[in-house]
């Protein structure tokens, strides 16, 4: 037996089945039953183990299932399940997992299970699984250390509790949807179910080789249209939800014709209904259309999932003065964010300016060795790839580790160092940053950064940075990457080698005054996005009394 056991078995069973014996506690033919049924057998009296297992596991209902998920409840093993997004193993299985948390001591202490659901986990669920975000993986951490130590997580709208009589009472299916209790308020207005004030009904499917040029936008299962046709089948005013995938439940809304395909569209033809009000109000609740979703490997939402959400509904002259009160704040947010989006560090270059090679104004990779005095315990700065962001010079380091765990095997690299995403698809999307604020000055990151110190006499990292972040830099580089597949790498001869025109120190220092000064500005319009969509989450929290 084992005190720890995490694994990630494989989720096939060979054509045919496995021949059944009577080895385990759960006689089946499917593999990852008896896998699971292994690992929890093997676990000693106060053992602890983590799965990963596909989703039929948590709710078929195959005489095997079911018997695998009453005896990890009520044999007290399993004290929490963890959905994960589908699409977390792309682009090799599209499978819908989850992870089932065991832990003897705990289990035995709980009449309940724990439920989270985590619907980002820091990468868009695409085929290249680009970084992104807003990650729930460290909210998610805090919640199962919180609920290890007693606390309450029930606040938490990625939590479901439920009780263990209440799992047996629904043949131990462990989706924690299905355990959700109703949402209530305490809102002046009337709740009223979507069917009854609006017609909600499925797209149509469209094939590729229906499809004829033209610039309708075809709404599918993602956040942006699919592509595009030359025929609509919805008019303009409509919301859509998307239909199945990782983004099942996504909100969107057209004043444009569109054509729906895989997703369910929201119009009303009620006079005492403005459209654009129930768009507000359900935007505001976009996680609890994401908790619609159901179904094995590819999850859906469905029209006949929609139509009994309820939602506040005031009379026509308040729906419409709350609807020009936000579309207000949207023009502003709008305004301040193609501020954002559209500005990049650029400045003027002057033809009398020397040529340089990147290699001759910095240190590429500095050795670790510089490091070498100081106690292992010392803290520095641990920075993965996630905490750098795309096109955006500055980061802040959320984590510290002593000096022991992390000199062998990580990337070094101190304050004012600049550090260059070296491994598609980070290096195309722009992740580089400056170093600044490390815990003792000094970092260790991802294996995948080049680092360029600048040489105080003849350059500053902030003009470095400007060069590597540059079009003509990216650019470049995506023709000197090596590798195949997938995993591309920058070559360091190409970083070395690369040409920019370069002034003076004193023409440096004041090309970044004026590009600070630039940024202050569009910290001022990011801090603005975030003010007026308070606004509009505070109007609409008011609204639904919460």
């Amino acid at each position: 037996s084992f005190d720890v056991i995490l694994a990630n078995p494989p989720f096939m069973t060979p054509k045919g089945g496995i021949i059944p014996h009577n080895r385990y506690r759960v006689p089946a033919k499917r593999s990852e039953v008896l896998f699971v049924d292994y690992i929890a057998e093997h676990l000693n009296p106060t053992g602890k183990a983590g799965i990963i297992v596909p989703e039929g596991i948590v709710f078929q209902s195959a005489n095997s299932y079911k018997a695998l998920r009453k005896y990890l409840v009520e044999d007290e093993l399993l004290y929490a399940v963890i959905s994960l997004p589908a699409g977390v193993f792309n682009p090799y299985s599209g499978v819908k997992t989850s992870i089932l948390l065991f832990d003897k001591t705990i289990a035995k202490q709980k009449d309940e299970i724990l439920f989270v659901k985590i619907n980002n986990d820091g990468f868009d669920l695409g085929a290249q699984r680009r970084e992104i975000k807003g990650s729930d993986i460290p909210d998610v951490i805090r919640i199962i250390m919180d609920y290890k130590e007693g606390k309450d997580v029930s606040n938490s709208i990625l939590v479901t509790i439920a009780s263990k009589e209440s799992i047996a009472e629904q043949d131990y299916i462990l989706v924690g949807e299905r355990y959700k209790e109703a949402i209530v308020t305490n809102s002046d207005y009337p709740m009223v179910e979507l069917g009854e004030i609006c017609i909600v009904e499925r797209g149509t499917s469209i094939t590729s080789k229906d499809l004829r040029d033209g610039k309708i936008p075809v709404v599918a299962g993602g956040q942006q249209p699919a592509y595009y046709h030359d025929t609509p089948n919805r008019t303009g005013k409509v919301i859509t939800v998307s239909g199945s995938g990782a983004y099942a439940g996504f909100i969107n809304y057209f004043e444009k014709p569109i054509f729906a395909s895989d997703c369910s569209t929201i119009q009303s033809n009620n006079p005492n209904v403005n459209l654009t009000y129930v768009y507000f109000a359900i935007k505001t609740q976009q996680d609890r259309f994401y908790q619609l979703q159901s179904g094995m490997g590819q999850p859906h939402v469905y029209a006949k999932d929609i139509k009994p959400f309820k939602i506040p509904l005031p009379p026509l002259h308040v729906q419409e003065e709350i609807v020009k009160e936000i579309e207000g704040y949207q023009k502003i947010i709008d305004g301040a964010r193609q501020v954002v989006e559209n500005y990049k560090p650029s400045y003027k270059i002057d033809s009398s300016w020397q040529t340089v090679k990147l290699g001759d104004i910095c240190e590429l990779n500095p050795k670790k060795s510089e490091t070498r005095d100081m106690p292992n315990s010392t803290e520095v700065s641990f920075v993965p790839m996630a905490d750098v962001n795309e096109h955006e010079m500055l980061f802040s380091p959320k984590e510290t580790r002593p000096l022991s765990d992390v000199y062998s095997g990580y990337t070094y690299f101190k304050d004012n160092d600049v550090l260059l995403a070296k491994v598609t698809p980070c290096f195309e999307n722009g992740k580089a940053g400056i170093a600044k604020n490390m815990s003792n000055g000094i970092g260790f990151g991802s294996s995948e950064f080049y680092v360029l110190r600048a040489i105080p006499e003849r350059v500053l990292p902030e003009i470095l940075y400007y060069a590597i972040n540059s079009f003509d830099f990216l650019f470049k580089g995506k023709d000197n990457m090596t590798g195949t597949g997938g995993l591309q790498r920058l070559t360091k001869d190409f970083v070395a080698n690369y040409l920019l025109p370069l002034p003076d120190l004193d023409t440096q220092k004041a090309i970044v005054e004026n590009i600070n000064k630039e940024m202050a500005i569009i910290e001022q319009n990011k801090h603005l996005i975030k003010l007026f969509e308070r606004k509009i989450n505070d109007k609409m929290s008011e609204v639904w009394g919460e």
